[in-house]
């Protein structure tokens, strides 16, 4: 995963993304969709996830009010689109296209830049990382944004929570880790929203804990997963 995001993030700079750089991600649950927020991050672009599962204006306006000039979309997303892409200049890049020749997808994208790493960047706490759309329940989506420092503060808040959770239910705890299993967690929330990006994405991240991923909720493949990979928390 890291030495795809550190591909990622050197062609991006060679496209000449720079700090402060919007660069969209409208995609389901993928690992593309991870590896693809840490490259932004790393460069100090600014990450733009959009909720894929909104409508094809939804997306657009929320690309267009960040004012990204690149996205990297799964085909599905990509095909909504394209024409507003095309209109507005917008560089598409596609994981998991159709055609895995596509010129346009990320296979061709990192393809140059496979086993380097990008160069570092100064990043400061309160600089811009993230911009998050609201469901819109008063009129269309607004930007809600994070800087480096609240994302660590989030992150920091949810190991907190964890730990005085875990004093308070000590023999849970135990039991638990007394199975042997790896510590793995079910992704069944999407990674565009807060709790799939935040609570899941980037704790397990800096964990070092193993992810299983779901493309959408289902139930019975929700509990085969369970049995089969030995799913220690959803």
């Amino acid at each position: 995963l890291m030495a795809e995001a550190d591909a990622i993030a050197a062609a991006l700079q060679a496209g000449g993304v720079a700090p402060g750089d919007r660069v969209g991600l409208a995609m389901r649950n993928y690992p593309e969709w991870m590896a693809v927020f840490i490259a932004v991050v790393t460069i100090g672009a600014v990450i733009v996830p959009v909720n894929s599962w909104g409508q094809a204006a939804d997306i657009s306006h929320a690309l267009g009010d960040a004012g990204v000039r690149l996205a990297f979309l799964d085909e599905a997303r990509y095909q909504g689109i394209a024409d507003w892409l095309a209109a507005e200049g917008v560089t598409a890049v596609i994981a998991r296209p159709s055609d895995p020749a596509d010129p346009r997808g990320m296979a061709a994208f990192v393809a140059p830049y496979q086993g380097k790493a990008p160069a570092p960047v100064a990043i400061d706490g309160g600089d811009l990382a993230l911009i998050m759309y609201t469901s819109g329940t008063s009129g269309a989506p607004k930007g809600a944004a994070s800087t480096h420092r609240a994302i660590c503060q989030a992150l920091y808040n949810f190991e907190f929570a964890a730990a005085a959770a875990a004093m308070c239910n000590m023999e849970t705890i135990a039991a638990m880790l007394e199975r042997g299993f790896e510590a793995t967690s079910l992704l069944a929330v999407p990674l565009f929203h807060v709790s799939g990006c935040h609570a899941q994405f980037l704790t397990n991240l800096r964990g070092g804990r193993r992810i299983v991923m779901m493309y959408k909720w289902d139930v019975e493949r929700a509990l085969e997963y369970i049995e089969q990979e030995r799913i220690t928390s959803i």
